[in-house]
């Protein structure tokens, strides 16, 4: 009966009703609730009334996220999990109270495995004399799925590389094919010239049929022109085998390098078994009783068990087991479902942050159940709550409460799917193994022949030189012997006089091939088979006639010594000429001698040598671009507008030295700027506005969230910056302005203080001395050039202010923003800014900078921006999520700066701005428009030190 792991495992110690929890099967022996009878409600309420104020005593397992058992006093114990909270519910509802009894050890227990299990705790300690066969279950509240939950291997379990497309029973009957065809189509040749009476077809040797078949299948020609029908056809087959297998192959070799498809080496507990895979799960939970016990369904792991291949452990941290056993130890984990989901999704939120999905899902589950138990509650047979309990517990199941509340927390989407659906996939160096391996065995085996036929000519020197010492008259030529085909007398005697040309040697060949026009002519013209020329196609062509028909060859060189070997060669030396021998007649073998001019030998010897030096000039370009295409270091970065090189190396040491986050970085490179009031542009004591008062806006965006806090007008705060950290980190609220805004710094801990200064005070005194110039008022009266108000609409424009009056406001002395961008060892990107906005603004004025999209923006998957100047122009078209998106599309910094300034450029073509871009890898670069300049600082591994660069500005024409 033992086996089965329950949500809850209950027991209810109460004379003389004891509700008792163990993991057994579910028989689902309870009553069935029916249409109430007459008494049917007296009776309920009378089991109610017994029930209130009891206290029943309750047993369970720590069995995380089901049921938890939390100490909160020395043997007392209170329970939590989703099983809990139907019990708490039962408990509100019928107003009773419950004891949690915690057994010794964490299991359930067996007929031969009860020591401080559940099972001795009801028998021994508390329940007297209570068994398993004096209980009943309560309604399923659900019906458990066990499975495997394993590393992710860095391969799909399908195959992966040049083998892929095909399984290892396809390629074997490829290689049976390659074999067995030669021999075939050699058997047909030989039927036919054995049986028919055609002299006249060409005799193909085995060897021949052999090298044709392979050469097929390297989509190689062939010189091999057969004229009988049936060899035709016998060819043919083999050309259209071959094309249909190289179309499927190539088709399937695009889907396995390209798609995103993925499968696991283990899928159920029988990949287990066949493949030894070390595994571990729970002792005394559902797993190991359905392996330990006869005629279970896991009863297949057995062995596994018994030869130390499989693990049952006491530890109830199943976060250790993931990280100690499955992570660093690859070993395979049995675990219910709702288990492994809130375990996967924890460790994801942990590892979001990491730049790639294999990074971030470093687990994999197998999608067969390995096992599956009903689990819910259990009481003493006789016990008068089980209807009560009962019916509020249907009704959790059907309304799907029970359900919802085992997924509750985890998101609607699969946590770390097996195929994790990337939309790219590039090819690695593991994809294309085969191809190098086999680069390196061919050529491997070409150099083993090179030194092969370097020992045989050294050997064969050796033997001619003794020769000649013995006296014998030796000339200087190669002997090649050719072994005639295996024909009749009559064929053999026929064929005995012609003339087999071998292969030409590789110095002759290449001498060939680089002869002059002049000289093939020549050759052509001495040759008495010569019926004349012809010209085709531009191309000119000698008309050649031997037995087996009329031939056009082209006279150029290259194309001549490809086209017909045996012509290209005969026409230069060395010439061949028949020499036999008496023995050499009587073997049935003919002897030719071929002269060699006196350099032949060191001809070939550097033929060779130049294509081993090809060979290792090769790999050693490939070792270089491989080398080349890895990029250099550029992480972690930091550029901010205009020459702040003090906050700069403020964020460099934050994100360098202390390798803190690139948020961290932001805030405290920009807290600098702020304290150190950077150009009266940045913090307190500048840019005052109508009323003489300084506000701040400021903002700071997460790349890998795509959450934003930011503050804008904010007063009597003098750390802007690090209460927009406080907005991103400690509420749901992106932007805070105003006096709330500074209600909420207090809050979080912050000093109210003025953020006017002696400069800030002259700075307004001479702007009201100047009545008020400049202004940004618009269609009111009195007229805003010449008075400083107060103001009132007027219905009719009376003056339009003009672009060059605003842009008066900003230049490379006056602008308003720095904008920073981080991105730290890890890939994270932030992004932020701070300001005091522009100089005599209307209060309640907020500028771009506090602006998601317009100040700032940061996207981890892409890069990030920030812009400065005038910020009522800029937020009206988001330059920096404009500049990021450009990145999106494959532009480098610059250009996407460039393009996200000319956008505005268009409708406001002497707007003052600027911008710098830096995408997700550490490449930068910035943008300007309106100014003659732009400078900017940065700070990455390359420069070593802070340095301010500067780019040439846009102008609109």
């Amino acid at each position: 009966m033992a086996g089965i792991a329950f949500l809850l495992s209950v027991i209810c110690g109460n004379s003389p009703d004891v509700c008792i929890s163990d993991q057994n099967s579910l028989g689902v022996n309870y009553n069935v609730i029916q249409t109430s009878p007459p008494s049917y409600k007296e009776q309920m309420d009378k089991i109610k009334e017994e029930l209130e104020g009891q206290t029943l005593n309750v047993t369970t397992l720590e069995d995380s996220p089901l049921s938890v058992l939390k100490r909160v006093d020395k043997g007392e114990y209170d329970g939590g999990g989703f099983a809990f909270e139907f019990f708490d519910h039962l408990s509100k509802k019928y107003n009773f109270n419950y004891n949690v009894i915690k057994s010794e050890y964490n299991i359930v227990g067996s007929s031969n495995d009860t020591e401080g299990s559940v099972l001795q705790l009801i028998r021994d300690k508390h329940f007297h004399l209570i068994s398993n066969r004096h209980v009943r279950f309560s309604t399923p509240l659900d019906e458990g799925e066990w499975k495997m939950i394993m590393k992710r291997p860095q391969e799909s379990a399908s195959g992966a590389g040049l083998l892929a497309p095909f399984d290892e029973v396809v390629w074997y009957f490829i290689l049976v094919s390659l074999i067995v065809t030669g021999p075939c189509i050699f058997g047909i040749i030989w039927i036919y010239h054995r049986f028919g009476k055609h002299t006249g077809e060409p005799y193909y040797n085995l060897w021949q049929c052999v090298w044709y078949v392979y050469g097929g299948l390297m989509k190689q020609g062939s010189v091999l022109s057969p004229n009988a029908d049936s060899i035709r056809v016998a060819f043919a087959t083999w050309w259209i085998f071959i094309t249909i297998l190289t179309s499927f192959y190539t088709a399937n070799l695009t889907a396995f390098l390209t798609l995103a498809r993925f499968s696991l080496p283990i899928n159920e507990p029988k990949d287990l078994s066949d493949k030894s895979q070390r595994f571990i799960c729970h002792r005394g939970f559902a797993v190991n009783y359905a392996i330990t016990n006869y005629d279970e369904e896991l009863g297949i792991l057995r062995s596994m068990l018994e030869n130390k291949l499989g693990e049952l452990v006491n530890q109830n941290n199943d976060t250790e087991i993931l990280l100690n056993q499955v992570y660093k130890k690859n070993v395979v984990f049995i675990r219910d479902k709702p288990a492994i989901d809130h375990l996967v999704y924890d460790d994801y939120r942990k590892r979001k942050t990491l730049p790639s999905e294999r990074l971030q899902c470093p687990f994999a589950m197998s999608k067969i159940v390995s096992l599956k138990r009903k689990r819910g509650f259990i009481y003493p047979k006789d016990s008068k709550w089980a209807k009560l309990f009962d019916q509020q517990l249907r009704y959790m199941v059907e309304g799907g409460i029970i359900n919802h509340r085992l997924n509750y927390g985890l998101p609607k989407a699969e946590i770390c799917p097996q195929n994790l659906g990337s939309i790219e996939r590039q090819l690695g160096l593991n994809d294309l193994f085969t191809t190098y391996l086999t680069m390196l065995i061919g050529f491997s085996s070409a150099l083993a022949i090179f030194v092969a036929e370097m020992i045989m000519r050294y050997f064969n020197g050796r033997k001619d030189m003794s020769m000649r010492e013995r006296g014998i008259e030796q000339s200087n030529t190669r002997q090649i012997l050719v072994k005639p085909f295996r024909k009749t007398k009559a064929s053999f005697i026929q064929e005995s006089t012609k003339t087999i040309s071998p292969p030409p040697a590789y110095g002759e060949a290449i001498k060939t091939i680089f002869n002059t026009q002049a000289s093939v002519d020549s050759e052509l013209s001495n040759s008495g088979s010569i019926e004349g020329y012809r010209t085709l196609n531009g191309r000119k062509y000698a008309i050649i006639k031997d037995e087996n028909g009329t031939h056009l060859v082209p006279t150029r060189s290259p194309s001549a010594a490809l086209f017909n070997y045996q012509l290209a060669y005969n026409m230069i030396e060395p010439r061949l000429t028949p020499m036999a021998t008496p023995r050499s007649c009587r073997l049935g073998v003919k002897q030719y001698t071929m002269s060699f001019s006196s350099h032949t030998a060191e001809k070939i010897i550097l033929f060779t040598k130049m294509r081993l030096l090809c060979f290792v000039l090769v790999l050693i370009e490939f070792l270089n671009l491989s080398s080349s295409c890895k990029p250099k270091n550029k992480l972690p970065i930091v550029i901010n507008t205009w020459p702040f090189t003090n906050a700069t190396i403020q964020a460099w040491d934050v994100i360098y030295n202390l390798e803190k986050s690139a948020i961290d970085a932001v805030v405290e490179g920009c807290s600098v700027c702020e304290r150190e009031q950077c150009d009266g542009t940045v913090g307190y004591g500048g840019s005052p506005n109508e009323v003489g008062e300084t506000t701040l806006d400021a903002m700071i965006m997460d790349g890998k969230t795509m959450n934003v806090g930011a503050v804008g007008s904010l007063r009597n705060i003098k750390d802007a910056i690090a209460v927009a950290r406080h907005v991103l980190d400690n509420t749901k609220h992106t932007l805070l302005v105003g006096e709330q805004a500074t209600s909420f710094a207090v809050q979080m801990g912050f000093k109210k203080q003025s953020l006017s200064t002696t400069k800030s005070k002259e700075q307004f005194n001479g702007w009201k001395a100047r009545n008020c110039q400049p202004n940004f008022w618009l269609n009111v009266i009195p007229n805003p050039s010449m008075s400083c108000g107060p103001y009132e609409p007027v219905y009719e424009q009376v003056e339009k202010q003009s672009l060059n009056d605003i842009n008066s406001f900003f230049n490379s002395n006056n602008h308003d923003t720095i904008g920073m961008i981080a991105i730290d060892k890890n890939g994270d990107i932030a992004a932020g800014t701070s300001t005091n906005g522009a100089s005599f603004k209307i209060p309640g004025r907020v500028g771009d900078s506090p602006i998601p999209g317009s100040g700032a923006y940061a996207d981890n998957s892409v890069g990030a921006a920030a812009a400065t100047g005038d910020g009522d122009i800029l937020m009206r078209f988001l330059p920096s999520l404009l500049a990021v998106e450009f990145l999106r599309q494959g532009v480098t910094p610059d250009i996407a700066g460039e393009k996200a300034l000319m956008r505005i450029a268009q409708h406001y073509p002497h707007f003052v701005g600027g911008i710098v871009v830096a995408d997700k890898y550490g490449n930068y670069g910035a943008a300007c428009h309106g100014i003659d300049s732009f400078p900017f600082s940065v700070y990455n591994p390359l420069s070593k030190k802070v340095k301010v660069e500067r780019r040439d500005c846009l102008r609109s024409i």
